[in-house]
């Protein structure tokens, strides 16, 4: 299954774009604070006279009644009486001290969020809306395939499903990029179709594997393959929640003219899926005056850091290379706390882009890592233990193949679309710590020999990562990782012999639809080195420097054992928004 590589190049556009259109925090005043009523009669009191059992850091909801925030609890359905806490038309203010959707009571200390008034519902769920959308996706492309590309692998209706079925599935010859970027694209369709259409993150990426299967078996002649299933299920739904998150930090209903048509546009980039939807429920020209944002900023936190500026990448094959790189790194979310617990209300996304030529491709790194659900160990009023499942997508590549093809001790790729295990966080204030050990379902890896440039398989990922930040002077980031992985099925020694035998070795030509394999019969150990150094220049400006190192070792059956490393280095100008 192929993608359009321009649709690569327009969400990079569109990300740059993103911080002319970012929120600024609503806040009150601190004196607003101090007028915060402490009397017993204006003091939230719930109507069982049963508040003494709420904790005191239980979240507590509000409601806009004539510019006046009325409290409601948040963990029951019951109401508090009539207690006006804070009077909204007059403590509504753009300074950044203290946010109004963290309001304290100063005779209870019940913390308040005022996501029934500013933040926007969810949608109800469609199921049935979200299905038809996968299916007008898969059409989509179908149609793109066979009259716009030209491509000779559409599908010729009810005979290529029997044609598949008799087939069975295999691994396909596409260009790593395609498969491991592409493909999980292509998943993030179908599953922000369901996230937008109401559905929770299971039932969406249970809808996304099911639109996944329809491609494999019905959609082309090719043949179906793990690779594309896992890839675009598990790596669809990693990449979905990271465009709708981020298009949250963006939509704002409340906005008009250019600025409200941009943001629109640039949401719509991000998360096309959700832009349709937007179109279908009225919400992409709908102006509100309450419930118009999509994100709650107190409660989920976040570090938007998007950097430009020179690469500088070692290889075997020519001197030592220099680009133009753009790297975009998202941190996402209270890594130390399990209030909000929702999949990935916590998650981590490093992406670096580079100005493709012949040298380099567009896509050098694209990780995701992001908690599923996590269960608090230990907590203090400054930091924070949990122990989490996670879900893991991995994605490296820096060579163009084609410079390569035969000799490639200076090729690294590595990518895992389909991974998942348990992690441990430790958050503080300057501090943050996770380990991390994951299940890695479907891989693809460098393959010294085999036709394709790289192997698949499986095996596993244990990965830690480190911050320390002084204020919002000085971050450092520390990532350390390291993969073993093999391949499900390699050539055997009589196969090899026949390719000698015909002058096909190493098996290059092989016909890709003929016996296709997971690739080389090896198993490699990657280890992968990324420190990263953000200072402060100026207000949200920050000379960056980050190096990434990387090691591999395949052991080959037989062939001799190959050991390479690779390594490049980036400067660049960032720009911090949170």
């Amino acid at each position: 299954m192929r993608r359009i590589e321009n649709l690569k190049i327009l969400v990079i556009f569109l990300v740059s774009l993103f911080p002319f259109f970012s929120e600024a925090r609503i806040c009150l005043s601190v004196d607003t604070l101090n007028r915060v009523p402490t009397s017993s009669a204006d003091t939230l009191t719930r109507t069982d006279d049963a508040l003494s059992d709420h904790e005191p850091d239980s979240v507590v909801g509000a409601d806009l009644h004539a510019g006046v925030v009325k409290a409601r609890s948040a963990s029951s359905n019951q109401d508090f009486a009539s207690s006006d806490v804070v009077d909204l038309n007059h403590s509504l203010t753009l300074d950044h001290s203290i946010p109004v959707d963290r309001v304290l009571s100063a005779s209870q200390g019940v913390g308040m969020k005022v996501d029934s008034l500013l933040i926007h519902p969810s949608p109800k769920r469609r199921v049935w809306r979200a299905v038809g959308e996968g299916v007008f996706v898969n059409t989509f492309v179908w149609a793109a395939d066979r009259w716009l590309l030209g491509k000779d692998y559409y599908s010729k209706g009810w005979s290529t499903l029997k044609d598949n079925l008799d087939k069975g599935w295999t691994f396909d010859g596409d260009a790593f990029s395609t498969n491991f970027i592409d493909h999980p694209y292509h998943g993030n369709l179908y599953y922000t179709a369901a996230r937008t259409s109401g559905c929770n993150y299971w039932l969406s990426t249970l809808l996304t594997a099911i639109g996944s299967l329809e491609w494999e078996e019905i959609a082309e002649t090719d043949f179906p393959s793990y690779n594309d299933f896992f890839a675009t299920t598990f790596g669809g739904s990693a990449l979905g929640e990271l465009t709708l998150r981020v298009s949250d930090l963006i939509l704002n209903n409340k906005r008009r003219g250019f600025n409200r048509v941009m943001r629109e546009v640039v949401a719509f980039g991000l998360a096309p899926m959700r832009g349709v939807n937007r179109m279908i429920d009225g919400d992409m020209w709908r102006h509100q005056d309450t419930h118009y944002l999509y994100h709650d900023k107190s409660e989920i936190p976040y570090r938007f850091m998007i950097s430009a500026g020179a690469r500088w990448s070692e290889t075997r094959v020519t001197s030592s290379l220099c680009n133009t790189s753009f790297n975009i790194f998202l941190d996402y979310g209270k890594y130390g706390d399990t209030r909000q617990n929702r999949p990935f209300d916590c998650f981590r996304a490093d992406m670096a882009f580079n100005k493709n030529g012949k040298h380099v491709p567009l896509v050098s790194t694209f990780c995701i890592n992001g908690r599923i659900h996590g269960w608090q160990l230990g907590k203090t009023a400054h930091s924070g233990t949990v122990f989490s499942i996670n879900q893991d997508f991995v994605y490296y590549n820096n060579e163009q193949q084609e410079r390569v093809k035969y000799d490639r001790r200076a090729l690294f790729c590595l990518a895992e679309p389909a991974a998942i295990g348990p992690a441990i966080t430790f958050e503080a204030p300057a501090f943050r710590h996770t380990t991390t050990v994951n299940a890695v379902l479907m891989s693809g890896f460098t393959a010294d020999h085999y036709y394709r440039c790289y192997n698949m398989g499986s095996g596993f990922n244990a990965k830690v990562y480190n911050l320390i930040r002084l204020s919002d002077i000085f971050y450092l980031n520390l990532d350390a990782s390291f993969h073993y992985l093999f391949t499900w099925e390699g050539y055997e020694k009589e196969q090899l012999d026949k390719f000698r035998a015909e002058g096909k070795e190493p098996p290059y030509k092989l016909n890709t639809m003929i016996g296709r394999k997971g690739g080389d019969k090896c198993y490699a150990t990657f280890f992968v080195l990324h420190p990263r150094l953000d200072l402060k220049l100026f207000k949200n400006v920050y000379a960056s420097a980050q190096l990434r190192y990387f090691t591999r070792n395949s052991i080959h059956k037989y062939y001799d054992n190959v050991k390479s490393h690779y390594s490049d280095f980036n400067v660049s100008l960032t720009y911090k928004i949170e």
